[in-house]
C-alpha cells in the first residue's frame, strides 16, 4: 500500500473554492485505489485543532471519505512514497523536505497570473523550475510548463460529475447565469458585469443571475444574486437558464465543463489558456472586451438553432469526460512518476480553431451609458470600500489619497 502526503492550503479559504474541491475529489479517488493519504493543512494560527478542520471540510465540501489522517502544520509525521505540493507557496515546503519520496507539484492554475508582473510573479514562476514532478489539470498548463520552464509534465483532463451535472430537458428561461467572484481577479467580474449591462440594454427582458460568491455587487441594472450554490443547485441553475457566462483569464475553469454537461451553451473569453481544452462546437469564446462578450451572449439568446447546436455538441463532448476518466489519468500519472517513468502524454495541440467573437460596432449610447454607470459604481463601491476598511481608517496617508481620488472623480 502506497502512502501519500498532501501539503494543503488553508481550509478557511475553501468556501466556494473549486481548486480545493478538486483536491479532495482526487484524494478520495487515490484512497479508493489503495493509497493512504495524509493531509497536512496550513496552520496560520486561526484554527484550533484537527476537529475544526474536519468540520470546515464537511461544511464546504460535504462528506469527504479517505484512508488517512488530517494534521495541522507542515511537519511530516510519517514516511511517504509521494508528497504533493498543491499551491505555489507549498512547492517551496515540499522542495525542502529531505526524503526519498517522489515530489509532485499538483498545478491547477498558472498562479503567477494572480499577481502583477514583479517580484511575486517571478517568485511563483521560479517554483515551476524547482525540479518537482509536475501534474496539471488541463493541457495548456502542461504545455506551458514544458515550453516556458523546461519542465516535462503530465496532465489530466477537465471532467464533470455526470451524476450531478446533466440535462434535465426542461424548458429554459430567457436568462443568463454568470459566475461572479470579485474576490478572484482572474474571474474578471467587472468585465462580466459590464458585458451583461450591454446585454440588459439590448435585451431588457433577459433575466441576469449572478452566483458563486456571497459578496454583494453594486450593479446599475436589474439582476439577482444567488450567492454560493451547492453542486445540485448549480445544475438546477444551468438547466433553468439559456446561456452561461464564465470568464477565466488563467487556466480554464471547471465551470464551463459542468455547464456543458448540463446542456447549457457557454461563453468564455478567447485567450491562449482556453484554446487547448475546449472544442469549438461546444463553447463560444469571445474577445475580451465587454462589447464582444455581450455580442456572443446576445447571438446565442437570439438564435435558437445556435443554442440547440452548441448544447448538443457540449453534451456529446462531455459524454467522454466523466469524472472517473480524469481521476484515472491522475492515478496513472502518479504511478508512472513513482516508477520513474517518462511523461505519459504530450498532446498540446489547440482544440479550439474558431476565431473569437469580436464586436466593434456597439451603439454609442450603450458605451456612454455603461461607462457612466461603471464610474458611478466605482465611486460608490471601490472608493467607499477603501474608505471603510480597517486598514484604511487607520492610515492618514491613504485617507489623504482617498480624499484626492474622491475630489478628482466628483
Amino acid at each position: 500500500m502506497r502512502k501519500a502526503a498532501w501539503i494543503m492550503p488553508n481550509i478557511l479559504d475553501g468556501e466556494g473554492s473549486g481548486g480545493q474541491r478538486t483536491l479532495f475529489d482526487n484524494i478520495q479517488y487515490l484512497s479508493k485505489k489503495g493509497y493512504t493519504c495524509d493531509l497536512y493543512m496550513e496552520d496560520r494560527g486561526q484554527i484550533k485543532d484537527v476537529k475544526e478542520v474536519q468540520a470546515l471540510v464537511k461544511k464546504y465540501f460535504g462528506h469527504v471519505s479517505f484512508r488517512g489522517e488530517y494534521y495541522l502544520g507542515y511537519h511530516l509525521k510519517n514516511r511517504y512514497d509521494v508528497i504533493f505540493a498543491t499551491a505555489w507557496y507549498t512547492a517551496e515546503v515540499v522542495k525542502g523536505y529531505k526524503t526519498k519520496a517522489k515530489k509532485i507539484y499538483f498545478i491547477q492554475d498558472f498562479e503567477a497570473f494572480f499577481y502583477p508582473i514583479g517580484p511575486d510573479y517571478l517568485k511563483i514562476c521560479d517554483t515551476y523550475q524547482y525540479g518537482l514532478n509536475t501534474i496539471t489539470i488541463g493541457r495548456w498548463l502542461s504545455k506551458k510548463m514544458e515550453e516556458e520552464f523546461g519542465q516535462k509534465s503530465q496532465f489530466f483532463d477537465f471532467c464533470a460529475d455526470l451524476n450531478v451535472y446533466y440535462n434535465k430537458k426542461q424548458k429554459r428561461e430567457r436568462a443568463v447565469c454568470f459566475i461572479c467572484q470579485p474576490e478572484k481577479p482572474r474571474r474578471c467580474s467587472q468585465l462580466g458585469i459590464e458585458a451583461l449591462g450591454i446585454v440588459k440594454d439590448c435585451c431588457p427582458d433577459v433575466k441576469i443571475l449572478f452566483y458563486g460568491s456571497n459578496k454583494k455587487q453594486k450593479v446599475w441594472y436589474e439582476h439577482e444574486e444567488l450567492g454560493i450554490l451547492t453542486k445540485k443547485e448549480c445544475n438546477d441553475l444551468y438547466n433553468q437558464t439559456a446561456v452561461g457566462l464564465c470568464i477565466s483569464a488563467s487556466n480554464p475553469s471547471r465551470i464551463p465543463f459542468e455547464m456543458m454537461a448540463s446542456g447549457l451553451p457557454v461563453v468564455d473569453i478567447y485567450l491562449e489558456n482556453n484554446l487547448y481544452d475546449f472544442y469549438e462546437d461546444g463553447i463560444t469564446l469571445a474577445h475580451y472586451s465587454p462589447a464582444s462578450i455581450a455580442q456572443a451572449v446576445i447571438d446565442l439568446l437570439r438564435d435558437d438553432k445556435k443554442r440547440e447546436f452548441q448544447s448538443k455538441k457540449g453534451l456529446e463532448f462531455m459524454e467522454g469526460r466523466k469524472m472517473e476518466i480524469g481521476f484515472n489519468q491522475l492515478y496513472n500519472a502518479v504511478e508512472n512518476i513513482i516508477s520513474n517513468g517518462a511523461p505519459l502524454c504530450n498532446d498540446y495541440n489547440k482544440k479550439y480553431e474558431n476565431p473569437p467573437v469580436y464586436c466593434r460596432n456597439i451603439p454609442e449610447k450603450y458605451i456612454k451609458k455603461n461607462h457612466q454607470n461603471a464610474m458611478n459604481m466605482i465611486k460608490r463601491g471601490s472608493i467607499y470600500y477603501l474608505k471603510h476598511s480597517n486598514i484604511i481608517r487607520k492610515s492618514q496617508i491613504v485617507n489623504k489619497l482617498y480624499k484626492s481620488i474622491k475630489k478628482y472623480m466628483s
